[in-house]
């Protein structure tokens, strides 16, 4: 065995130094990312005795961070797998020189595993490395220092056995040298390819048709499936779909174009390997852009959000003591240079309400001009009382919530009712219309008015000055500051939008980008290693097509076109299957908008990148296509 433990160790140098350097760094890489995944939402929200009082945010955060082991697996795939094709031939000249299976498993085994474990011990140093970084980079958010425990070890340990598991398993294949296929011999991937998809399609449908209230923990495990069953299509498919697309190239009539196709053919399930990583990075970028979507979307986030970034914002200013607004804070508040206006906020509503089965309408106290500050209204004229019916409600706003009836609205015309709340009585002679989608274009959720009631009718009624007034201001955190230090001269108190809320948004953004760029970051890096390695592979190939007087422009335009086809249909695949995916977790909160709350610039953004970095990626590699022959390069061991 001591032999055997030997000859495994030799074999190392089998590959070269770029396969045992990109398998040591490729595991120093997973065994850092991984265990920051691990430890990073212990530390930004740490679990206390009462789960009730842990952090509702610590568990997007620590979903959207485990996502992170998806292109990491894919990382460890490549760089396994990289300038095996000479180990493989000398394991199989074990195998023709009786060598048993297990002893041929024991040398590959140790050929793989001693880069591995070297890997995983720098990972330790990177991890150590990165924790030092981000506890000075990212100390506002978090909440103790993050942790070096037994986590690294079994992260590492597991980063190893990964590596060795997926090597190994093209070993238990070889029957010696005779078994070995040609480089021209064509290779049709399996249909077995796609058993992921009808799984991933299923739990989608599953999850798509289970109605909001009926949500339980069992329809969070079938969308989780979904994702795993999804980024295994993605990774699955793509030999696959391509081999189909090659047997249609193969037979053009430019060189080019045929010498794609059949390189796709002989080779589909190596060239696309390739851009299994991207493919499934563009399905999580897809995902976690949507999943960030909708939870700045979902709930008071939303109107959160477009406050503090968009505009306006309402921000309230009231009195402790039930006291009278002072008259020159009032004034001063609107002089303010990002205060659009300033509303009075009396406590009234109709004395009746039976008109309205029970539910009292709203009733908006002030002129014309502040109506329009909160309400797309027509019609309105100061010193008359109207009706507000309410037209063009979306219907995921809830539209019952926003109706009134339209027929008896007439019969109040000409009555008066009575107000509560401030003692006076008002004359009802006229009816307004709400745009309410032209609201929404201005509030994210517009607020609901009835009735309105001019101020110059409640002074004139003796109606008391308002204890509490709404200030309407643009976007920004300077003129929040502003009215804060303003009502505090007056001992006022000040509501404004909820900015832990906020923060939440803040923190969520940050963690789903640096996911995402980092997964795009270790994508690109599996590429390009992979790309390097696929063409000193094919280096022989290349030099006999040149042998023959194939141009070299010719023979990297079919290296092109055979990255390009199975990236886009990555991407595709990515794409479409994201889109159900995310399609499926829009169904579980009914509070959502229609469409799919998905950045689009963003989203191409991130394909962008990835085109970019996969095409420069090819293009650095293109000098490895030579159109000079050496002798060793038609040599072939």
């Amino acid at each position: 065995m001591a032999a055997l433990v030997v000859l495994g160790a030799r074999l190392t140098r089998a590959g070269g130094r770029l396969r045992f350097l990109s398998v040591v760094v490729g595991c120093a890489l997973a065994v850092a990312l991984l265990t920051l995944a691990w430890e990073l939402p212990e530390a930004m929200f740490p679990a206390g005795p009462d789960p009730l009082m842990v952090d509702p945010l610590r568990g997007p955060v620590a979903t959207t961070l485990a996502v992170i082991a998806a292109p990491v697996v894919a990382l460890i795939l490549a760089v396994g797998r990289l300038s095996s094709e000479v180990r493989d031939r000398r394991l199989g000249a074990l195998v023709l020189l009786g060598l048993g299976r297990r002893g041929v498993l024991l040398v590959a085994a140790v050929e793989i595993l001693v880069p591995a474990l070297l890997g995983s011990a720098l990972g330790v140093g990177v991890f150590l490395l990165l924790r030092v970084v981000l506890t000075a980079v990212a100390a506002p958010v978090l909440a103790q220092p993050i942790a070096v425990g037994e986590s690294l070890a079994v992260v590492g340990a597991a980063v190893v056995a990964l590596a060795a598991v997926l090597a190994l398993a093209p070993v238990r294949r070889l029957r010696g040298l005779g078994a070995g296929v040609f480089e021209a011999a064509v290779l049709r991937p399996s249909l077995w390819r796609l058993t992921p998809l009808p799984i991933a399609l299923g739990l989608i449908l599953a999850v798509y048709v289970t109605p909001p209230d009926h949500v339980s923990v069992r329809t969070g495990y079938a969308l989780f499936g979904a994702a795993v069953a999804a980024a295994a299509t993605v990774a699955l498919s793509v030999p696959l779909l391509t081999s189909w697309i090659a047997r249609m190239l193969a037979r053009g009539r430019a060189t080019w174009v045929m010498l794609a196709g059949r390189s796709m053919e002989t080779h589909g399930v190596a060239i696309s390997r390739r851009v299994t990583a991207l493919g499934v990075t563009t399905f999580i970028a897809f995902v976690a852009i949507g999943y960030l979507g909708l939870y700045e979307s979902s709930g008071v986030r939303a109107s959160y959000v477009h406050q503090v970034e968009e505009g306006p914002q309402e921000i309230s200013v009231s009195s402790p003591g039930e006291q009278p607004v002072p008259a020159d804070l009032i004034e001063r508040l609107a002089a303010l240079p990002a205060v659009e206006g300033v509303i009075p906020r009396p406590t009234v509503s109709p004395a009746s309400c039976v008109a309205r089965d029970g539910v009292c309408p709203r009733v908006f106290v002030g002129t014309c001009s502040q109506l329009a500050l909160v309400a797309a209204v027509s019609g309105c004229v100061d010193g008359r009382a109207a009706w507000i019916t309410h037209a063009d409600a979306p219907d995921d706003l809830f539209a019952h919530l926003w109706e009134v009836d339209a027929a008896h609205a007439p019969t109040r015309v000409g009555l008066s009712i009575g107000v509560t709340g401030e003692s006076f009585s008002a004359r009802v002679d006229s009816v307004l219309t709400q745009d309410v989608r032209a609201t929404m274009d201005r509030w994210w959720h517009p607020q609901r008015i009835d009735l309105f009631v001019p101020s110059s009718i409640a002074r004139e009624n003796g109606a008391p000055e308002p204890p509490s007034v709404n200030v309407i201001a643009s976007a920004g955190g300077e003129v929040r500051g502003d009215v804060e230090r303003l009502a505090e001269e007056y001992g006022m108190q000040v509501f404004a939008p909820a900015m832990p809320d906020y923060e939440q948004v803040v923190t969520m953004r940050v963690t789903v980008w640096t996911v995402v760029g980092a997964s795009i970051a270790v994508a690109l890096l599996v590429f390009v290693v992979a790309s390097i390695d696929r063409a000193r592979a094919r280096r022989r190939g290349r030099a006999r097509l040149v042998a023959v007087g194939i141009p070299a422009r010719i023979l990297r335009g079919s290296q092109a076109l055979a990255t390009a086809v199975p990236l886009a249909t990555a991407i595709a695949m990515a794409l479409g299957l994201g889109w159900t995916a995310l399609a499926a977790l829009m169904r579980l909160d009914a509070s959502q908008r229609a469409g799919l709350p998905v950045d689009g610039s963003a989203l191409i953004t991130v394909c962008v990148v990835i085109t970019i970095g996969a095409l420069t990626a090819s293009l650095a590699t293109l000098p490895l296509t030579r159109s000079r022959i050496r002798p060793e390069d038609l040599r072939h061991e």
